[in-house]
């Protein structure tokens, strides 16, 4: 369930961020304000997975979270190939949206990834839902500045 609802919100906040800030001709955000959506959207994913920890205590102790590393790493280096052969296929303009939402599932999977593999050493879960936020949060604010 929390899989399914990460992932609609990251389409849903993408299609709303191309309709809002691209405009037809071509113009599109500059690279901070991009920024600040991908950490707002790492915070978002961050609130859903502390609301669903709330909720059910043990959802990490449950049988899925351990194929959670696998099935990520897979889908994420799938969605990277994708993403690489469609860039190259298309002008980016035309894939705006996609182009988003890939980044939002990107970063949705890859905090999966990183909390079920940190909830693996650590015996609070709300503690690797916490590191995986400053870790992801931390990197964007590299790559956002650099």
């Amino acid at each position: 369930m929390i899989l399914f609802t990460g992932l609609s919100f990251a389409h849903l906040i993408s299609q709303w961020i191309v309709n809002v800030f691209f405009s037809p001709d071509g113009t599109v955000i500059p690279s901070s304000v991009s920024g600040l959506f991908l950490i707002v959207f790492v915070f978002v994913v961050y609130a859903l997975f502390l609301i669903e920890n709330k909720k059910d205590p043990s959802l990490f102790d449950h049988a899925f979270w351990s194929k959670v590393p696998f099935v990520s790493s897979v889908v994420l280096v799938i969605l990277t190939i994708g993403f690489m052969i469609s860039f190259e296929l298309f002008s980016l303009s035309v894939q705006s949206h996609w182009l988003l939402t890939f980044i939002f599932i990107f970063i949705f999977l890859t905090f999966s990834l990183l909390t079920s593999l940190l909830s693996r050493t650590n015996d609070s879960p709300q503690q690797s839902i916490h590191l995986t936020m400053g870790i992801l949060v931390v990197v964007l604010l590299l790559f956002v500045l650099l």
